[in-house]
């Protein structure tokens, strides 16, 4: 009888020792550079949304993020210990896993009227955030980007970019649209916005 029982937690210790990972809850997503290849997104995530700092993100945090705030111009200005590359670019990736998120600000650092650095990559994720109702970007090379399926937008500001035409005309809850610094912005379709104002 004892030998059985010896047996059975020197079984128990093996499978303990060979699926430790199954210590951590399925669907838990881990905080490192390859769900989020940006530094300082990775960096806000790890201080911000991550609350019990053991370096992966709860479906309970995920689902609780209201919220995302990334100002790299102020980042740069505040902690210049980075090198300045890392304040120039964000890069979207990761951001898709909180889609109860209503407000998104975007702010890439720009030593230039429109920064041949500052840029915005992988945007095209954020379209998977339906609930957004307030979305700011600013430093977008991109010349081209589609809103059309943020269709809870209600505000949108949009600086320093090289945007030629914006299509708004799904976006029918918007109500609020500022507009500075995008010189190649020529076409806005704002057919159905009814709501709206222009700043």
């Amino acid at each position: 009888m004892k030998r059985t029982i010896a047996i059975a937690a020197l079984c128990a210790g093996i499978m303990l020792t060979t699926f430790p990972c199954q210590a951590k809850e399925s669907g838990n997503v881990k905080i490192n550079a390859k769900n989020f290849p940006d530094t300082i997104v990775r960096e806000y995530v790890s201080e911000k949304i991550d609350k019990n700092n053991d370096g992966y993100l709860s479906k309970k945090e995920i689902s609780a993020v209201k919220t995302i705030i990334i100002d790299k111009n102020n980042l740069y200005w505040e902690n210049k210990e980075k090198p300045k590359e890392d304040y120039e670019i964000i890069d979207c990736k990761g951001l898709e896993i909180f889609t109860n998120v209503e407000k998104v600000k975007l702010t890439t650092y720009c030593d230039t009227y429109v920064s041949e650095y500052g840029n915005i990559k992988n945007i095209k994720v954020l379209t998977k955030l339906t609930k957004i109702k307030n979305l700011e970007i600013s430093g977008v090379n991109n010349s081209n980007y589609d809103f059309t399926k943020l269709n809870n937008l209600e505000r949108l500001c949009i600086k320093s970019t090289k945007l030629k035409k914006l299509n708004l005309s799904k976006n029918v809850k918007l109500k609020n649209l500022k507009l500075a610094y995008n010189p190649l912005l020529k076409k806005i379709n704002l057919t159905k916005n009814k709501k709206f104002r222009k700043d």
